[in-house]
């Protein structure tokens, strides 16, 4: 997934916002997590393509938020895994953001269907434009034929 989203407004500017691409970011990872919350961060890096860093992060305002609680988890007596798991809290954010993203590509979807009816009407009168040109030049050309004749016999 590509981060760096962004809002486009009714006069197609678009206003890109280092917030947003924090909350995208959040979002996914909450997702993530509530699918699988056994994912390490090295995982979750490579599935999100942002670097371990950044993940590690993001990870611990989420736990700092009270959104996620790390837990441990051993599958072998050998080994400690960790597991993430949402708490309420973040089971609810993950709610208010997704909402949040839903209106913001709605009217993304919005301005850009505008933009595309406009962007084909655009290219039609382009197109008959240009025919019409044609034409023109066609009858311009054929009444331009017998003066070249003429001049050359």
């Amino acid at each position: 997934m590509q981060y760096g989203g962004s809002v486009l407004n009714r006069n197609f500017l678009i206003i890109s916002s280092s917030k947003l691409i924090k909350k995208e970011i959040h979002l996914d990872l909450l997702r993530k997590l509530e699918a699988s919350p056994e994912l390490t961060q090295r995982k979750l890096s490579q599935e999100m393509g942002v670097s371990l860093g950044k993940i590690n992060y993001c990870m611990k305002k989420l736990i700092e938020k009270g959104w996620i609680k790390l837990s441990n988890f051993s599958h072998n007596p050998n080994k400690v895994g960790y597991i993430y798991l949402l708490t309420p809290k973040g089971i609810e954010q993950k709610s208010r953001l997704t909402t949040s993203f839903l209106k913001t590509k709605i009217e993304e979807f919005e301005v850009l269907r505008d933009e595309i009816s406009k962007l084909k009407l655009d290219a039609e009168e382009i197109a008959i434009n240009k025919q019409k040109d044609l034409i023109i030049r066609g009858k311009l050309l054929k009444q331009t034929e017998p003066l070249f004749h003429n001049k050359h016999n």
